[in-house]
């Protein structure tokens, strides 16, 4: 059994759970219908990713493209039972597989910062054609908001969709912010203690100081694309 916070093991044992193993066991099981699913997903948004690239002229170029870090595509029991334990109005270990939209999600990295905006309109103009899923709400837009009303570290837009029976999130940011938040990660989730203010607050100076390299970089290609008669 991986490691576990102290917290989490505490809130698992107060609820109907006799054992981590059994609550553990339970939430897989709940969740292999979005490991079912993960691949024709992941083939159908890389199918609608190689279709953007071949309209804009971007076939021989790397990105964007979808994170194949497969791992990171399903929640991990340990998140889905933090999340449950920080949301108790909204889930339960009964409803979870049901309601939490990012057990299954899928990250699509891009060059540049004003990319994302591009493929989100191209995203949301596929499902409107009838691919196979439908979205679930109006995009979440973390990159056009004032640091302090941001819920999230990264600048990234995240949209909802749902593939019968299974809902589903879809992350869009640039390569820096992805860079940023698998760091941020790895210091704040892989460790028994919670960060402190003042490392919080090093966090998100360090995803600003990102996001102005981004906006940078994409007054850069402006110039040089206009250079070049493009």
């Amino acid at each position: 059994m991986a490691y576990i916070d102290k917290r989490l093991e505490e809130f698992i044992k107060g609820s109907s759970y006799l054992s981590l193993e059994k609550c553990q066991r339970d939430i897989e099981a709940k969740t292999q219908p979005h490991k079912g699913l993960c691949s024709i997903v992941f083939a159908e948004l890389n199918r609608m990713l190689n279709e953007y690239r071949v309209q804009n002229q971007l076939d021989t170029e790397l990105y964007p493209e979808l994170d194949t870090h497969e791992t990171t595509q399903i929640k991990s029991w340990e998140s889905i039972v933090k999340k449950i334990g920080e949301e108790p109005k909204k889930y339960s270990f009964q409803n979870f597989h049901r309601e939490m939209k990012d057990i299954l999600r899928f990250r699509i990295l891009c060059n540049y910062l004003s990319e994302v905006t591009k493929i989100k309109d191209f995203l949301l103009e596929k499902t409107e054609d009838g691919v196979p899923f439908k979205l679930l709400e109006q995009p979440r837009d973390y990159i056009n908001i004032i640091p302090k009303e941001r819920a999230k570290g990264h600048r990234a837009v995240h949209l909802f969709f749902e593939i019968s029976p299974i809902k589903f999130e879809v992350q869009i940011m640039t390569l820096l912010q992805h860079g940023w938040d698998k760091k941020e990660h790895g210091l704040r989730y892989k460790r028994s203690k919670s960060v402190q203010l003042d490392e919080e607050i090093k966090f998100f100076a360090m995803s600003e100081l990102l996001y102005i390299a981004d906006e940078f970089f994409d007054s850069l290609k402006k110039e040089i694309d206009k250079r070049r008669g493009k």
